[in-house]
């Protein structure tokens, strides 16, 4: 049943998450344009519920970019350093990648990197992350991302490039900055797709399962639940009123997206 309102339920529902009852999601379909935009549909109609007056432009033109494990790591690494970098190609990202090392180690020219010290770092660190935003691109590494894991790490990333700049400017002293608030209206706006058609559940994938958790992350609430659950605009009582909770989630929508 579509979800047509929010409410405290829906709301507990997303902050819990979604466990993994079987080993593999549909991975041939979990990734296409397709599901993209059925997904961004998801999400148009979270902002709709959420009040939330936002230029949603760029779910017209977001695209899914699957990379090897050291182009994405390269990928990523320029992606954290270069405001103004967009992904198009590996030759280019390669060459920024040099040029951003070569800085960063006062180097002389690209010709003076250790290639070993240069890939073992980048991969050492990016290479072990699933996917980053690069402003409509959603990258995602090959290499790294488990078959229980679907659309909703897209919806996670497109949350990144919705975020309000600001507010995300804000929450940088934070360890992991904004991904506590990112991950629970990734998993609303998930939420909200698992409804509109009964096989979109596998399609999402899963954000907690039975295997072992790391920092950040816990093996009660998954993906960044650590995060989550020491977050105080997570925490706040307001969340377990149920004549409360819709007006929090409200708040804190337009805090995250609209920097309000």
């Amino acid at each position: 049943m579509m979800i047509e309102q929010l409410s405290k339920d829906i709301f507990d529902h997303a902050y819990v998450g979604f466990p993994a009852y079987n080993d593999k999601v549909a991975s041939e379909k979990r990734f296409s344009q397709d599901c993209l935009r059925a997904l961004s549909f998801a999400i148009k109609k979270m902002f709709q519920m959420l009040d939330i007056d936002k230029n949603l432009s760029i779910l017209k033109v977001a695209r899914i970019i699957w990379l090897d494990k050291q182009d994405f790591a390269k990928a990523c690494f320029c992606n954290s350093c270069c405001q103004d970098y967009l992904y198009a190609c590996s030759f280019q990202t390669d060459e920024l990648a040099r040029e951003i090392y070569k800085k960063n180690y006062e180097l002389n020219s690209v010709a003076e990197i250790d290639e070993d010290a240069f890939e073992n770092e980048l991969t050492g660190f990016y290479g072990k992350t699933y996917a980053c935003s690069n402003k409509h691109k959603i990258l995602l590494n090959i290499g790294a991302i488990s078959p229980k894991l679907g659309l909703h790490l897209v919806c996670h990333e497109l949350m990144h490039a919705l975020a309000s700049p600001q507010t995300v400017a804000m929450l940088r002293d934070k360890t992991y900055g904004d991904e506590a608030i990112n991950e629970f209206f990734a998993r609303l706006a998930t939420l909200i797709f698992n409804s509109m058609e009964n096989e979109n559940s596998e399609i999402s994938g899963y954000t907690l399962w039975e295997d072992s958790f790391e920092y950040p992350h816990s093996k009660e609430l998954g993906l960044y639940g650590t995060l989550m659950a020491n977050d105080e605009k997570l925490q706040s009582t307001d969340w377990n009123d149920p004549n409360l909770a819709v007006e929090c989630c409200k708040k804190l929508a337009r805090f995250y997206f609209l920097n309000q």
